[in-house]
């Protein structure tokens, strides 16, 4: 990859959103509760619908990560990410939003944190939601500013690698081979980086959660 200029730092998530017909969220301050229930992350679920898409094995805590709303005056849980959001009824179309923004977007300087993308809750929301969500890109899904000149390789390589080997591969296995088109596509991808050079592993050393619903979903490294 080679640059100009750094006309790219300009791009911002709006512009992503815009390009992609996504909804785009400003960065709002992520309410975090004072009481902690059973060591857990707890927050307020961001105008009682958004929610950051955070899955259970994020490579920094094992503590789960919650979100309540006030129900009836009383402070409840919406959900968990304990489950792989298996209550998203169409999680396998978010997640294949995802993988198309990084197929589109792997010959430009657009540097995408999956760490950084939100879920809006559709549907009426209640303690144990279960139903469809929309994907949400905020300011900081979109990282352009941050990048230096000298940074676009490395920058480029961690943010696809920790796409594919930390938020798919450490957390949604059951939702990837159970959904052909998304594990087609996930494999395209993972074929893509590794034709542009751009593969590498992002994934050792770590004691991970694995249950019925969080598995592993092992991508080929070269």
């Amino acid at each position: 990859m080679q640059v100009k200029d750094e006309s790219f730092r300009k791009i911002t998530a709006e512009d992503i959103a815009k390009e992609n017909h996504l909804k785009y969220l400003s960065e709002t301050i992520w309410s975090k509760m004072d009481t902690a229930y059973k060591g857990a992350n707890c927050f307020y679920a961001v105008k009682g619908e958004y929610i950051l898409f955070h899955p259970a094995n994020d490579g920094a805590e094992m503590r789960p990560y919650e979100w309540y709303f006030l129900f009836d005056g009383k402070e409840q849980m919406i959900m968990n990410n304990q489950s792989a959001f298996k209550n998203i009824t169409n999680l396998s179309d978010i997640l294949l939003q995802m993988t198309r923004l990084y197929s589109k977007y792997i010959d430009d300087y657009v540097f995408i944190d999956s760490e950084r993308f939100v879920l809006k809750l559709e549907d009426e929301v209640c303690p144990d939601y279960k139903g469809k969500a929309t994907l949400v890109l905020t300011d900081s899904t979109i990282r352009n500013s941050k990048v230096k000149e000298s940074e676009i390789m490395d920058v480029k390589k961690y943010f696809i690698n920790a796409f594919l080997d930390k938020f798919i591969g450490w957390n949604f296995g059951v939702a990837v081979r159970n959904n052909q088109k998304l594990e087609k596509e996930l494999v395209k991808l993972n074929e893509l980086v590794i034709s542009k050079g751009l593969r590498c592993n992002t994934s050792f050393g770590l004691d991970l959660l694995s249950t019925e619903d969080v598995k592993q979903y092992n991508f080929r490294k070269n």
